[in-house]
């Protein structure tokens, strides 16, 4: 039986009440008004405290009407998502982080991106684009097909939202959060290895034939064990490449080439940009080879494979024979 402190300490109507109708929450509700109404309660919590409650049992009783409405039910770290169908998709989540399109759920072994109804567009492209990825041959899809993303599951909500799930390995994170765990600049060996893979990846597109047109610290997951790099995110704007763009994120917006602004025909440089300044975000630029920060600092090449030589020569210039670095960070320090 729920206490007057688990109750005002509860962030989701879950942790309240136990998903069912609104007949049950109603049931639920009025349990647990009689004993913590001002008026009726006979414990030691003190009056203010009672007054509390049930202004808390009275909105998360509202939410939880409003959600069942909707076909969502959420738990403190679990989502429920139901389709138009009636299936129900419930997964347990590390953390929530809103993005330009919705927001987006980390769990141990998924990703899932639940867009806003007026980004249709957006999702079906998502779709559209990584259900498309093609492979030279078997020796190519089994390198490259490690780092992108697989969809579990795709669709429509009733309240008009779009669920896109993607399986995520278990030993993978957030950029973004591991720039985080690191105090805001990792150390000039990890951004180098991770440059390499991003340069490896724009090196695929372009092969492929698209522009990703969404690489940020929040699109991409990394794999510390093995330096792998992963575009989870983001593929909501990726297009062919000299096709139009349907839009892209401010921070990438922000370092695109003039003539792609002008022009919004996707161009593989808008990658490799994109790139450089994931490079600029994680690097310190006190404690890093000369030769790797006037890398980061210049424009891009055209193609891919231009600047994927440009870049090897860079390594090759500012460390001679390359080494791998343990990058030691885990799933704790993540989500802590």
């Amino acid at each position: 039986m729920l206490t007057a402190e688990e109750i005002l300490s509860a962030k989701k109507c879950g942790d309240i009440f136990r998903r069912g109708s609104k007949e049950d929450i109603t049931l639920e509700y009025r349990q647990l008004a009689k004993r913590f109404h001002p008026d009726l309660h006979k414990g030691s919590a003190s009056y203010d405290v009672c007054v509390a409650v049930m202004a808390k049992l009275n909105e998360f009783r509202d939410c939880a009407f409003s959600m069942i409405e909707r076909g969502l039910w959420e738990e403190s770290n679990i989502i429920e998502i139901r389709d138009t169908h009636g299936k129900r998709y419930r997964g347990r989540y590390l953390k929530s982080v809103p993005f330009e399109l919705g927001v987006s759920y980390i769990g141990a072994n998924t990703v899932t991106y639940l867009f806003d109804p007026k980004y249709e567009q957006f999702f079906s492209n998502a779709v559209q684009q990584i259900s498309g990825l093609r492979y030279a041959d078997k020796e190519m899809e089994k390198e490259i097909s490690r780092y992108m993303p697989h969809i579990l599951y795709h669709f429509k909500t009733p309240e008009d939202k779009y669920c896109l799930i993607i399986k995520k390995p278990q030993d993978v994170f957030m950029l973004s959060d591991v720039q985080r765990v690191f105090g805001g600049k990792l150390p000039d060996r990890h951004v180098a290895w991770i440059i390499s893979r991003l340069n490896n990846l724009c090196c695929y597109f372009s092969y492929h034939g698209i522009a990703h047109n969404g690489l940020t610290l929040n699109t991409c997951f990394i794999s510390p064990s093995y330096h792998m790099i992963l575009p989870l995110g983001g593929w909501w704007y990726a297009t062919k490449i000299g096709e139009r763009m349907i839009g892209t994120s401010k921070v990438v917006y922000d370092v695109m080439p003039v003539k792609v602004k002008s022009t919004k025909l996707s161009s593989i440089t808008t990658d490799l940009e994109a790139s450089k300044l994931i490079g600029r975000q994680l690097i310190d630029p006190g404690s890093v080879p000369k030769q790797i920060l006037d890398y980061l600092n210049e424009g891009s090449s055209s193609k891919a494979t231009a600047e994927f030589s440009k870049w090897n020569s860079t390594l090759d210039s500012a460390y001679g024979k390359r080494q791998f670095v343990e990058m030691k960070i885990s799933e704790s320090e993540i989500y802590q």
